[in-house]
């Protein structure tokens, strides 16, 4: 996580640890299928090389990325 990532996150952190019940301390080496409603989409989508790079939307509680 590079450092303008880490402090957007710490911006929103009590919203993360609301929704997802984690800190941004425990975001890097975790799993990314915590985040999302659908992991075998996101299984699937890593598994293909050519659909790299990948674009979505993120969206949880009022925050949209």
């Amino acid at each position: 996580m590079n450092f303008h990532t880490r402090k957007t996150l710490e911006v929103i952190e009590p919203k993360i640890q609301k929704i997802f019940q984690i800190n941004v301390d425990d975001i890097p080496g975790g799993p990314i299928h915590r985040f999302h409603q659908d992991p075998k989409k996101v299984k699937s989508i890593l598994k293909n090389l050519f659909a790299l790079p990948h674009q979505e939307d993120f969206e949880f509680g009022d925050v949209f990325f």
